[in-house]
């Protein structure tokens, strides 16, 4: 007997709405956030006038971190009891101004066992630090699709950076061996709370742009022995935001290329290998752990662990056009000295711009901070930086660096728990390290452990609620005019590439307009963005001013100036007819 309609129509059914309920539990409805681009003055002068009837009590409310802390109530209060802030010697103001963002993974403290191992984590969290060490937020990252939420690894957040002022990019996933599919690629907006997950695939790191919403990522691959060595290698992928190649991939046999071009000074280098753990290091030969894309010069850079080297690419042909390091042929020099090599293992390649690198050095027993300079000219490498970190805090594994504004670096070394990989190592408490560019320390920002665990991080960012702003805070104003004022400001986050923003000079409290608003480029690599100010002549006294810079994400930096004049112009003066400016985000209307 036939089954009536109804039955067979419910038989249909089923399949497909549990597909669709597959479908839409993972969140890729939204797209990931694209960068502003420099709009003409004549569109900054239609924004003002639409912006102007917005709320003018903006200008004094401050950019928001979202307040959802999600983590359990247990797993807050041994977070909050771990974290320890030591001030050695302040330096300015604007280390009381930053936030410092971590992955932050808990990890049982006994030697490893079934329930123990390298990869078996207790906890796993995303949090956002002040200055005294006060947890502003601490988030449970999702788990990825497919995969049980037993094992907190998978949840793990690596390669942490900001896209813009809001959204941080990272990767969840365990370790960097294959299958890829435990890895994910999440954009969390720090001021919203939300987070979203693709189908992205990488390990160690990822780079994004937000102008193609593409990604760079990277990929182990492993192939059959051929009669080249060591055949397993690393791939860089170009994909959209559903995994999908928009161009072919990056072989890293592309470095057999670049070897056969320097045979005699290269080969033995890249035969030689040191193995900490049965080998894996010669069998895993270049391990990459940092991909920085230039989209603007059509390069890309890679940082090889295992090679201990850093190479540029191009990225239109694939070609490697240099590499700095062991296995790389530019000339080496420290201390007037040719070297063969300049880092062991080394972590979290940045750019500082003129051809300036930073990168931790792990070092085979004593990690360091350093800084290359790269002379692509005389095809020479010099290491002009270099900050020891005390001997009983060697970081065999993990660790990062970044210079912020100002020049100090901040540098993570986050290996404070036993791992099997590292057996002769003893752990020490997982500790971020600030120092002056001349090697001063400033301030220590660690996790104490407990009789039951300890902790772990791969890297640690920097970053501000606004833009900052160097200047002086009083300026004379003689014989009806005023000096040049001479300025520096930065975004509020680290970024490879220029960003946008706006300048302002207004008169409190009734936010007077005082020159019209200037659009600015931030300078990328958190190098300081110089400008030079003509003031307006304002009547005989002493004013209070504020400069404003704006960002295109609507966070507002305010910088008081007292202007004293001792004569006024008859020209220039601020009439009283001026239009009041009500200052507030104007790049959403736009």
């Amino acid at each position: 007997m036939s089954r009536p309609y109804p039955v067979r129509w419910c038989g249909l059914m089923l399949p497909i709405l549990a597909l669709f309920a597959f479908i839409y539990s993972f969140p890729l409805l939204a797209p990931p956030p694209s960068t502003e681009q420099l709009p003409s003055a004549e569109l900054i002068n239609h924004s003002l006038e639409r912006c102007r009837t917005l709320d003018a009590a903006v200008v004094s409310a401050p950019f928001s971190l979202s307040s959802k802390s999600d983590v359990r109530r247990r797993e807050l209060s041994d977070i909050r009891s771990a974290v320890q802030v030591q001030d050695i010697s302040p330096t300015n103001s604007r280390q009381y101004d930053g936030f410092t963002l971590l992955a932050l993974w808990k990890k049982c403290r006994s030697l490893p066992d079934a329930q123990c191992g390298d990869m078996n984590y207790l906890h796993t969290s995303w949090v956002i630090l002040d200055h005294k060490g006060k947890v502003v937020v601490a988030r449970e990252p999702p788990t990825p699709p497919k995969l049980p939420p037993k094992n907190p690894v998978f949840r793990r957040g690596m390669a942490l950076k900001f896209v813009n002022a809001t959204y941080v990019m990272g990767l969840l996933g365990s370790a960097w061996e294959p299958p890829f599919e435990p890895y994910h690629t999440f954009f969390w907006n720090i001021q919203t709370g939300a987070v979203t997950v693709y189908p992205v695939h990488s390990h160690h790191d990822i780079d994004y742009n937000p102008n193609t919403q593409t990604f760079l990522t990277l990929e182990i691959v492993n192939q059959a022995r051929t009669r080249r060595p060591y055949a397993t290698y690393d791939i860089v992928r170009h994909v959209d935001t559903t995994g999908k190649e928009v161009s072919p991939p990056w072989n890293g046999s592309a470095l057999f290329d670049y070897i056969s071009r320097y045979e005699t000074q290269l080969r033995l280098a890249w035969r030689f290998c040191i193995s900490n753990s049965g080998r894996q290091e010669c069998k895993d030969k270049t391990h990459m752990n940092t991909v920085i894309w230039d989209w603007d010069h059509d390069v890309f850079y890679l940082n090889s662990r295992h090679l201990d080297t850093f190479y540029k690419v191009q990225f239109s042909t694939g070609r490697i056009l240099w590499g700095v390091g062991r296995v790389g042929h530019m000339k080496l020099f420290e201390n007037g000295q040719q070297v063969k090599k300049i880092v062991h293992h080394a972590h979290q390649l940045s750019m500082l711009g003129d051809n300036r690198f930073l990168l931790f050095d792990n070092g085979v027993n004593h990690s360091s901070y350093v800084v290359v300079h790269v002379n692509e000219s005389h095809q020479t490498a010099v290491v002009e930086f270099r900050w020891l970190v005390a001997e009983n805090t060697y970081q065999p594994a993990m660790g990062g660096v970044m210079r912020i504004p100002g020049g100090n670096y901040v540098g993570a070394l986050g290996f404070g728990a036993y791992l099997v990989e590292f057996r002769n190592v003893r752990p020490t408490k997982a500790t971020i390290y600030e120092i002056t560019p001349d090697k001063r320390e400033v301030s220590r920002i660690s996790l104490r452990t407990s009789d039951k665990f300890d902790w772990l991080f791969y890297r640690a960012e920097r970053f501000y609620t606004s833009p900052l702003i160097a200047a002086p805070h009083k300026v004379v104003c003689e014989g009806g005019s005023c000096p040049l004022l001479s300025i520096e400001v930065w975004n509020s986050f680290y970024c490879t590439h220029t960003t946008v923003g706006q300048l302002f000079l207004i008169l409190p409290p009734s936010n007077r307009l005082l020159l019209a608003p200037t659009a600015i480029r931030f300078a990328p690599f958190w190098n300081p963005t110089p400008i030079d100010l003509a003031l307006p002549s304002l009547p005989p006294g002493t004013h209070r001013l504020q400069l404003v810079v704006q960002n295109s994400d609507g966070q507002t930096g305010v910088h008081d100036l007292h202007s004293h004049s001792t004569h006024s112009s008859q020209h220039n003066n601020v009439s009283h007819n001026d239009v009041a400016f009500a200052l507030s985000p104007l790049w959403p209307c736009l």
